[in-house]
């Protein structure tokens, strides 16, 4: 059973890379599930055993890559809100081709649903908060926001300086700084 479970892992590894590499030449509504598994040397079979559809490909990369991360932190547990930025920066600069794939398969909201997570999880007694949920919407989606323009923008600083400037931001005792009111047009 566990040569079995290395096996599909294998194939899944193999699956992921496949459609990362094809995306670098092909737009990925025309990959097709024979392009990937020619690509990743595997059987049709192989590709449906793990996998329903190539969405699945990315979503499932993406878990393993983050949850593998976070095996290897699991003793440095973050402390605070600037650890969470910190840690989400260094996966995105890690990871930047596949949260390109994902971006560019329009599966934005995976990335969403795990930061979010990562929120309750960090942060559990925001689960508590009457309005708990919203807050970490607001800050997720704030957060990959900044995140998605420094990806397209070539990642230029480095994770920290990102994450520092993304904690700025959001901290709140700086937050009024950042507000732009627009100029009233009234005569």
């Amino acid at each position: 059973m566990e040569k079995q479970n290395e096996i599909n892992q294998l194939t899944r590894e193999c699956l992921l890379t496949a459609l990362l590499r094809l995306m670098e030449t092909k737009p990925y509504d025309s990959i097709t599930i024979t392009d990937i598994t020619r690509l990743a040397g595997v059987s049709r079979m192989a590709y449906y055993r793990n996998y329903r559809s190539k969405d699945d490909i990315l979503t499932d990369g993406l878990v393993n890559y983050e949850r593998a991360l976070l095996d290897s932190l699991a003793e440095d547990r973050a402390e605070s809100l600037r650890d969470v930025v910190i840690y989400i920066a260094g996966f995105f600069r890690d990871h930047a081709a596949l949260i390109r794939a994902v971006y560019a398969a329009n599966l934005s909201h995976s990335l969403f649903t795990l930061l979010c997570e990562r929120a309750y999880m960090y942060f559990p007694v925001v689960k508590n908060l009457r309005d708990g949920q919203y807050r970490v919407y607001y800050y997720a989606g704030a957060v990959l926001s900044v995140l998605r323009c420094w990806l397209e923008a070539g990642m230029r600083e480095s994770a920290e300086e990102i994450a520092s400037i993304i904690y700025e931001i959001i901290n709140r005792e700086k937050a009024v700084e950042y507000l732009v009111v627009p100029e009233s047009r009234g005569g």
